[in-house]
């Protein structure tokens, strides 16, 4: 897994590489747990283009991160998810969860204004 990041406005964006399962979740909780502690962001959004799998576990983090940012005010937003692991979240309700967008640009347009 390969895991960027960079901060626009107060917002966190995650670009992650990689299948979301078994071996790539330990990384990208390590990557995300600083973003998680910071109190001057607003949130973390994770793109998820480059995920072409999502299992149980993966989505076990993706809630995870969800909650601690919102026991700290802030929130998860997720985008660009690709086919298979938006089935996968649709099949477990997360989409009805989380704000999900299609694209990076989209999401940042909604979360940030004037973006």
């Amino acid at each position: 897994m390969h895991l960027k990041h960079r901060i626009e406005g107060q917002f966190c964006i995650v670009r992650v590489h990689g299948d979301l399962a078994v071996q790539g979740v330990n990384q990208l909780k390590n990557y995300t747990k600083p973003f998680l502690d910071d109190r001057s962001l607003k949130g973390v959004l994770l793109n998820m283009e480059k995920v072409s799998i999502i299992d149980s576990t993966g989505l076990g983090l993706i809630m995870s991160i969800a909650k601690t940012l919102e026991q700290n005010h802030t929130k998860l937003v997720l985008c660009h998810i690709q086919h298979q692991a938006q089935e996968f979240l649709t099949r477990t309700f997360v989409h009805e969860l989380l704000e999900i967008y299609p694209t990076e640009r989209e999401a940042l347009e909604q979360l940030i204004p004037d973006s």
